[in-house]
């Protein structure tokens, strides 16, 4: 995975997800749900429901790549004040 800082935004899934979910279940979430272009130079995060599961999708020009991350006892920190469907981070 390149570094963070060369993507131009991230944005964080602010809704259910399915965990079972795979790359094409997430790019579909992306373009249906956040109608944003799945493709362009972003990282889309989907946290579980407990906040200990987190699914990173991204294009990376020759298809699509997806992280994931579970975490044995803590939780990921995510905001809790997200309005609309997903929060907007940039490094700008």
């Amino acid at each position: 995975m390149k570094s963070v800082d060369k993507f131009n935004s991230i944005f964080i899934y602010n809704g259910k997800v399915e965990f079972r979910r795979s790359m094409d279940g997430l790019s579909t979430m992306v373009q249906e749900e956040l109608k944003m272009n799945v493709f362009q130079n972003s990282l889309f995060l989907f946290f579980n429901r407990r906040k200990d599961k987190l699914k990173i999708l991204y294009w990376d020009k020759s298809g699509f790549a997806l992280w994931y991350k579970r975490l044995e006892e803590e939780k990921f920190k995510v905001p809790k004040n997200i309005e609309g469907n997903h929060l907007v981070l940039t490094s700008k």
